[in-house]
């Protein structure tokens, strides 16, 4: 099957969230929400810096 790359960036970004889902639960607590928050951003933007390997592709992550 020949997936197309925005289908496959799709897959990932979903696979992404679930694990940051499973790993991070959301605190249902309204204290530790901004906390929460905070480290899936640091998550995410290590990640990107990682995946960029090096090739100075700077990444803004959006938190939804």
């Amino acid at each position: 099957m020949d997936n197309s790359t925005q289908h496959i960036v799709g897959l990932l970004e979903r696979k992404i969230d679930d694990v940051l889902l499973f790993q991070l639960p959301k605190p249902s607590c309204k204290a530790k929400l901004q906390q929460w928050e905070w480290k899936r951003a640091q998550v995410k933007q290590m990640l990107a810096q990682r995946l960029g390997g090096g090739m100075g592709i700077n990444v803004n992550v959006n938190v939804q």
